[in-house]
């Protein structure tokens, strides 16, 4: 250990390193609504989160659980947006990876997307930090049993918040339930 380092630690003179992935205590689920059991506005966003061109879901071959889901692509040939911004900084830590999960299916085009993100954000709201998942339209299946995770990077030292987003780009519609974003 360097020693000159420790005492001038001790002293506060030098901020402690941030925290290493292996000391993030879980905070449990960070994203509010994440089965899309709440209620739905009248344009068919979800409660807790902002979209466009969604509506909801309620035919239960295509929910992977409870009684609702959501649609990107209430009007397939358009494209759709849905996210949430999370910041309460009680929920999330920097320095810390996160798991990023849901379950999707529907019908794509063949060049049409789907993207899942998790997008890190300063205090000004500027991304700092991206992970995406890129869903093709020939490799997304009918139903929402398809089960899609990641573990992020871990976050910067400046995150003040954290973006949940999910886009489907061209043609046709995606069921999307049960997103999970915690401290892994």
């Amino acid at each position: 250990m360097n020693t000159s380092r420790y005492y001038l630690l001790q002293a506060g003179k030098i901020p402690p390193p941030p925290c290493p992935p292996s000391c993030c205590a879980s905070t449990g689920e960070i994203v509010f609504n994440p089965g899309f059991e709440g209620s739905f506005s009248a344009q068919g966003v979800p409660e807790g989160w902002d979209g466009t061109n969604v509506q909801q879901e309620t035919v239960q071959q295509k929910i992977h659980s409870g009684f609702k889901a959501v649609v990107l692509g209430a009007n397939p040939s358009n494209d759709a947006s849905l996210s949430q911004d999370i910041t309460d900084t009680g929920l999330f830590l920097p320095g810390c990876q996160y798991n990023f999960s849901f379950f999707a299916g529907g019908s794509l085009a063949d060049d049409s997307t789907f993207t899942g993100s998790v997008v890190f954000l300063d205090a000004g709201g500027n991304e700092i930090g991206r992970t995406d998942i890129n869903i093709i339209g020939q490799s997304i299946t009918a139903g929402v049993g398809k089960y899609y995770y990641v573990i992020t990077p871990t976050a910067p030292a400046n995150l003040a918040g954290i973006r949940v987003e999910f886009t489907k780009d061209g043609v046709g519609q995606v069921d999307l339930d049960d997103v999970s974003l915690s401290i892994a």
